[in-house]
């Protein structure tokens, strides 16, 4: 399932949830890739992760439509947005060492 592009409003941040969100995936895929020779205990655990993050993608609307996403609903937020963008870049970050 491809994620949807948040619609942008008025006062948007140029760091969205979803955006960062997008890169963490992205960084997921590649390090199953590049983990592809590591002992099969070790890539489960990357795979659960990456369900896992998936499934808090899909619960909370990161890539919900317009109204219904998250960055729409942290827009009045931006304190709460920083955190869970800066969450996501520690992540990012992380997977990037993978």
């Amino acid at each position: 399932m491809e994620p949807v592009a948040p619609v942008a409003w008025e006062g948007q941040p140029t760091a969205t949830v979803a955006g960062y969100t997008k890169t963490c995936l992205a960084s997921f895929q590649r390090c199953l890739k590049n983990s592809a020779a590591l002992y099969a205990r070790e890539l489960s655990i990357i795979e659960d992760q990456l369900a896992g993050f998936s499934v808090w993608a899909v619960n909370i609307k990161v890539f919900g439509a317009g109204c219904e996403s998250l960055d729409y609903s942290l827009r009045e937020a931006p304190d709460i947005q920083d955190i869970v963008v800066g969450l996501l870049e520690a992540l990012d970050y992380h997977l990037q060492e993978c």
